[in-house]
């Protein structure tokens, strides 16, 4: 299949993909995002919702409405044979670089117009997110390792990276606060502390 391009969009592959699993509601869905590659993309929950009509149309999934009791009816959904070789293609696809749009990145290149305090506040909150997100995906683990299912090799080493990133930002983080403290004033950050008073 290399070379061969497929037609389906970031969302409507992720969303293929957990139906792979099995049929599910837009709400089982969601909740499957949540738990598992969610930590590394996941779709807007309105998305989601706007996507699965279109699976069903263009013939991906189908789809049928469960009453259970006297909870309102839910739509579940299920991929189909054309929806598999859809998704099989799409994996297969070469991945495009995505375009390096980082503008933690861009504001800590151009620290030197603002004060020390701006810029340690910016990198704490970024060893704060990294440090929120290695806990959440130790937590994964913890929960995969105790289900006693054996577990696939790739989600394995989604984790793995997701992980080893946390743990690096968190290092860079630590040496950038450090870095910070002890640099002297520049130019630019008087400049602007001039033009605000």
């Amino acid at each position: 299949m290399a070379g061969h391009r497929a037609e389906l969009s970031p969302t409507e592959g992720a969303l293929l993909a957990v139906l792979a699993g099995g049929e599910q509601s837009g709400y089982d869905l969601a909740r499957r995002f949540e738990r598992g590659v969610g930590r590394v993309w996941s779709p807007a929950k309105g998305h989601l919702y706007v996507v699965l009509p279109r699976l069903v149309e263009r013939g991906w999934a189908t789809s049928r409405e469960v009453v259970e009791g006297k909870r309102p009816q839910k739509t579940l959904y299920r991929i189909t044979r054309k929806g598999r070789s859809a998704l099989a293609r799409w994996v297969d696809e070469p991945i495009e670089p995505e375009p390096d749009r980082n503008m933690f990145l861009v504001k800590l290149f151009f620290g030197d117009l603002t004060s020390k305090e701006s810029m340690l506040e910016h990198v704490r909150r970024r060893r704060d997110d990294a440090a929120e997100l290695r806990a959440q995906i130790e937590e994964m683990q913890r929960l995969a390792d105790a289900s006693g299912e054996p577990q696939g090799v790739y989600p394995w080493l989604t984790r793995r990276y997701g992980l080893m990133w946390a743990r690096m930002v968190i290092r860079w983080s630590e040496e950038a606060e450090e870095a910070i403290s002890v640099a002297r004033a520049t130019p630019g950050a008087r400049f602007l502390r001039r033009t605000k008073n």
